[in-house]
Formats: structure tokens, sequence, C-alpha cells
């Protein structure tokens, strides 16, 4: 059977169930995410629209972290109430609403872009330049 469903272009693995998916909503690049804010600076592009255009499954994915334990704490801390009353009206047999032991390891390693300054300051020049041109007849 394993093979069948393998002819016909199912990934079964050796226990016999379908293979783990790529996430759909998984986060693009940090320098997709960089460039994204660079459209956004340009008055004349539909920001979600293009982010909405873009081929994602041919994208890079975002991978480290994006703040250190410390600051990933702090930030928790500011949202701690309306989580208990999240966990206990939805979620009352957890003993908690998120998992934050990976928060008491190791510093994680911190996403970093690989755009320069004057990388930044090139792509939105040319941005602008074709905002502008495609908004000329």
């Amino acid at each position: 059977m394993r093979d069948f469903m393998q002819l016909i272009g199912i990934d079964i693995t050796e226990e016999g169930f379908p293979a783990s998916q790529v996430s759909a909503n998984a986060t693009p690049s940090i320098e997709v995410l960089e460039l994204m804010q660079l459209v956004r600076s340009v008055p004349e592009v539909h920001v979600r629209k293009v982010f909405r255009s873009l081929p994602m499954q041919e994208l890079p994915r975002f991978s480290g972290a994006v703040m250190e334990n410390a600051a990933a704490k702090a930030l928790l801390a500011n949202f701690a109430e309306e989580n208990e009353a999240l966990r206990q009206a939805f979620f009352p047999d957890d003993a908690q609403l998120f998992d934050t032991a990976d928060q008491d390891g190791p510093e994680p390693a911190l996403a970093q872009s690989a755009f320069t300054d004057k990388q930044r300051a090139i792509v939105g020049a040319l941005l602008r330049a074709a905002a502008k041109r495609a908004a000329q007849p």
C-alpha cells in the first residue's frame, strides 16, 4: 500500500502515516520581512497585496529567534493576566497556556539580516523609482 501511495504522489512514512507537511503559514526569512518593510515605506505600493502575491513556497524561511530569553520573558510578563484568563476559560486542565521552558535554557541564535545599511538604501531607492515609474502612463 505504501508503494502505491508514493506512486500517486502521497508520501507515507514507514509507520503508514502521511509525512509531516511544511507549515503553510511558515514565517518568511528575516530578509524577506526586511524587504517588505522597505516596500511598506513606498506610499504608492499596497504592501498587503504585494505580500500576498509572493510565492512563499519558493522563498527562504525564517530561522533563529527574534529576541533573547530575558526579552521574551519580559514580553510575556506583559500578557500574564490575559494568558491566565484564556487558560482558565478554554484550557482549565492545563497547568499553563504556553510552555516557556525554552526561555530558561541557553540563549537562542538570533536571526540576523544579511543586508547592510547601504544595500537597504539601494533597494529602497529602487522600489521608490519602480513605483513612481509604474504610476506614470
